[in-house]
């Protein structure tokens, strides 16, 4: 249950085992069905003011991605997803069940793929061959499921305990952009190397995770790479991580 003004709600759910309900300002508006797929209900327009929306699961969990609350902003302006999962790499987000069904339901403009520093453990700890290969499987999976979707794919800066072999995985990551076609945007070019010693302020204590100014440089690179295939930014966001 949640308050907030409002003129409009969109609830998006992984999956609902048996069926839910859902009030609005304590009046039973929808009853939402079993979906073992990511569905999405929505509240429609709503008088601008303070709401709220409680949804109940009846007989077995229904499992939430999250909300939107609108505010004069339902058919504009640039609504981001955040897909990601800490410490998941490319297979993980494919044996994930909704993960590519959620990215078609929410049908974006643009898909965002960075594969995160801190899946360092699972993912980078291969060949260069494996690496490139777990990625091309993911972003086909993607480009098959919203085929009219922009991507971008993400190479991230090199973080400790990575700093000389992560080049290779970058030039990796550029080739498979090239040649799929994709987007690309190069943190490991912008940001380089974090860890100790941190000499330009861009890494938390464990060398890995990137700081605010660290971020703001990942951003402007991200943004840089969005702002060519996508000639409108009031897009839909996705974004893997």
């Amino acid at each position: 249950e949640h308050t907030e003004t409002c003129d409009g709600v969109d609830v998006y759910f992984a999956s609902i085992a048996s069926t839910c309900t859902v009030h609005v300002d304590g009046v039973l508006t929808a009853t939402l069905t079993a979906s073992a797929v990511p569905t999405v209900w929505s509240s429609g327009a709503l008088s601008s003011g303070s709401h709220t929306i409680k949804v109940t699961a009846v007989g077995g969990a229904a499992v939430p991605y999250g909300s939107y609350w609108y505010l004069g902003n339902r058919t504009s302006g640039v609504r981001v997803h955040n897909g990601g999962h800490s410490g998941y790499g490319p297979s993980d987000h494919l044996a994930t069940v909704g993960t590519i069904e959620h990215i078609a339901l929410v049908d974006p403009d643009c898909v965002i793929v960075p594969i995160g520093a801190a899946s360092g453990g699972t993912v980078f700890s291969g060949t260069v061959a494996a690496y490139t290969s777990s990625i091309e499987t993911l972003l086909e999976a993607i480009a098959a499921e919203v085929p009219s979707a922009s991507i971008v794919h993400v190479a991230e800066h090199a973080f400790t305990g990575k700093g000389a072999t992560w080049p290779a995985y970058a030039a990796a990551s550029r080739a498979l952009a090239v040649d799929g076609g994709y987007g690309f945007a190069d943190c490991y070019e912008t940001i380089g190397y974090v860890g100790s010693p941190d000499t330009y302020g861009l890494s938390l204590a464990d060398g890995v995770h990137l700081t605010a100014k660290g971020m703001r440089i990942m951003a402007d690179t991200i943004l840089g790479a969005i702002v060519g295939p996508v000639a409108r930014m009031e897009a839909a966001l996705y974004a893997l991580a």
